[in-house]
C-alpha cells in the first residue's frame, strides 16, 4: 500500500477525482443506509460496474467492435485516463502493440493500434510480473513496480493497474489502466473489481478469438476451394483441347476418308464393302459426336466464345440427347449483361451438376431450369418431379442422393457469395435455389 498524502499535497485533479468518488459513495449510503448500510451500497456499486462491462460485451459484434466497447466501458468504470489491451503479453518477444484503447481527450495514447512498440527490459519485467501475479498489479510511486518507459512514446502515465489475461486461444494479453493526471492510489476494492472484470473480459476474448480462428479457417478453406476449382477449370480446358486435337481431329479425318471411299466406290461398287464402309463411317460419326459432347461437357467452347447463356443452351441441347426420356423445361429471362463475369462458369457448372444428379438419382421425368434477375438478385431455380430424398442425408455417400454433388454445388455457391438452399422430401421431388446479390 502507498502512504496516503495529506490533502494539501494533492493536485487539483486528484482532489476533484476523490471528491467525485466520495459523492457517489454518499449517494449510495443515503439510498441504502436504512436497510443495507454501507457494505450493501458498495456491493451494489460493484455489481453495477460489472454490469456495465457485461452490457458492453453483450453489445459487441466481432472482436474489434466488442473489445473497443469493452475498453471504453472499462475506462469509464474506473474513471481512468487511459484503458487498453496489449498483445502479446510475452516478455520474450521483441515488440507489442495496443490494438484496443480508450482515452480521455487530454491524454491520448501516442501510438496507432497496429504500431509495433519495442519491449524494453523494463517492459519485459512488467509483463513477466503480471504473468506471475494472481491479482492485479498496481504500478507507480509508492508501489513495488515502477512504470516502464516505452522509447519514443510517452503515455503520460503517473500510475497504472495491470493484469494478464489468459484466453483459451493464442498467447496471453495484458489489460491495463493509466492515470495520467495524478499518481493514483488503487484501492483494494478497485483491485478486486479489476480482477472480477478481467475474468469476464477473458471469457469474452476467448470466445471472440475462437470465432475469429474459425472464421479465418473457413476463409482459408474457401480460398483453397476456390483455387482448387480454378485448377479444375484449367484441367478441364486442357483436357478438352487435347481431346479435340488428339482424338477429335483424327476421327474427323477418318470419317472424311471413309466418306471419300464410299464416293469413289460408287453405287455399283462391291455391296459388302459398301456396307462395311457405311457402318464404319456411321461409327466414326458417332464417336466424333460423342467426343464433341464430352469436350463441351469438360469445357464448352461456347462458354469462352459466346458467354454462359449460349453455353447453357448448348449444354441443355446435348443433355436432352443423352437423356431423351427426361423432359427439360427452360425459363431464362436474363440478358448476357445481367450475369457478372465471375459467375458465368460457376452457374453453368451448378446447372450441369444438378441435372446430372437428377438424371442419375431422382427417377424424374420432368425437370425445369429457371434463371431470372430481380430486385438486385440473380436467381437460379431447378425443380424436378422425382422421388425426392431426406435432406438430412446430404453428405459424401456415393451412389445415393445427397452425395458429393450437392456439397460441391453449395461450396461453389458460397465461394461466389451466393446463398444455397434445397428443399426435398421422399416422393415430393426436389427444389434447388441459388441467389446471388448483384450490382445494378
Amino acid at each position: 500500500m502507498t502512504k496516503q498524502l495529506p490533502d494539501q499535497d494533492k493536485s487539483r485533479e486528484q482532489l476533484l477525482f476523490e471528491i467525485s468518488q466520495l459523492r457517489r459513495q454518499v449517494e449510495l449510503m443515503t439510498l441504502f443506509q436504512s436497510d443495507q448500510g454501507l457494505a450493501g451500497a458498495r456491493e451494489l456499486r460493484h455489481l453495477e460496474k460489472i454490469g456495465l462491462i457485461e452490457e458492453a460485451i453483450r453489445k459487441g459484434r466481432g472482436l474489434e467492435a466488442l473489445m473497443t466497447q469493452v475498453v471504453d466501458a472499462l475506462r469509464q468504470v474506473f474513471d481512468a485516463d487511459q484503458a487498453w489491451l496489449v498483445t502479446p503479453c510475452d516478455p520474450d518477444r521483441t515488440s507489442f502493440c495496443v490494438p484496443f484503447r480508450s482515452y480521455h481527450p487530454d491524454h491520448a495514447i501516442p501510438s496507432s493500434p497496429d504500431e509495433e512498440l519495442p519491449i524494453t527490459p523494463q517492459v519485459a519485467q512488467a509483463t513477466r510480473a503480471a504473468l506471475q501475479a494472481a491479482a492485479p498489479l498496481p504500478m507507480g510511486p509508492g508501489y513495488e513496480h515502477a512504470l516502464p518507459d516505452v522509447p519514443k512514446r510517452d503515455f503520460g502515465a503517473k500510475s497504472a493497474l495491470i493484469i494478464a489475461l489468459h484466453p483459451d486461444v493464442g498467447p496471453p494479453w495484458l489489460m491495463g489502466l493509466h492515470q495520467c493526471s495524478f499518481a493514483r492510489e488503487w484501492t483494494a476494492r478497485e483491485q478486486r473489481l479489476f480482477l472480477d472484470i478481467s475474468g469476464r473480459i477473458t471469457d469474452a476474448l476467448s470466445n471472440m478469438l475462437l470465432n475469429k480462428d474459425l472464421d479465418d479457417s473457413r476463409q482459408r478453406l474457401k480460398n483453397l476451394s476456390a483455387e482448387l476449382f480454378r485448377e479444375q477449370e484449367e484441367l478441364r480446358k486442357r483436357f478438352a483441347r487435347e481431346m479435340h486435337d488428339d482424338l477429335g481431329q483424327p476421327l474427323v479425318a477418318i470419317k472424311v476418308g471413309l466418306d471419300n471411299a464410299l464416293y469413289d466406290l460408287g453405287e455399283d461398287g462391291d455391296r459388302s464393302l459398301r456396307t462395311w464402309l457405311i457402318s464404319a463411317a456411321g461409327l466414326a460419326k458417332s464417336l466424333v459426336d460423342r467426343i464433341r459432347m464430352m469436350q463441351e461437357s469438360l469445357y464448352p467452347s461456347t462458354l469462352q466464345d459466346f458467354g454462359p447463356l449460349v453455353a447453357l443452351d448448348a449444354f441443355l441441347g446435348d443433355f436432352k440427347k443423352i437423356y431423351p426420356s427426361l423432359t427439360v423445361n427452360k425459363v431464362v429471362t436474363v440478358q448476357p449483361e445481367d450475369i457478372p463475369d465471375q459467375l458465368g462458369t460457376m452457374l453453368l457448372r451448378i446447372v450441369q451438376e444438378a441435372l446430372y444428379n437428377t438424371a442419375k438419382h431422382s427417377r424424374a421425368d420432368t425437370v425445369s431450369v429457371a434463371l431470372e434477375r430481380r430486385d438486385g438478385q440473380l436467381r437460379l431455380a431447378i425443380r424436378d418431379n422425382g422421388r425426392g430424398f431426406d435432406t438430412s442425408t446430404i453428405g459424401p455417400k456415393p451412389g445415393v442422393p445427397g452425395g458429393l454433388g450437392l456439397p460441391s454445388m453449395q461450396e461453389r455457391t458460397e465461394m461466389t457469395g451466393g446463398v444455397f438452399s434445397i428443399h426435398s422430401a421422399p416422393d415430393k421431388g426436389t427444389f434447388l435455389q441459388i441467389e446471388w446479390q448483384v450490382e445494378a
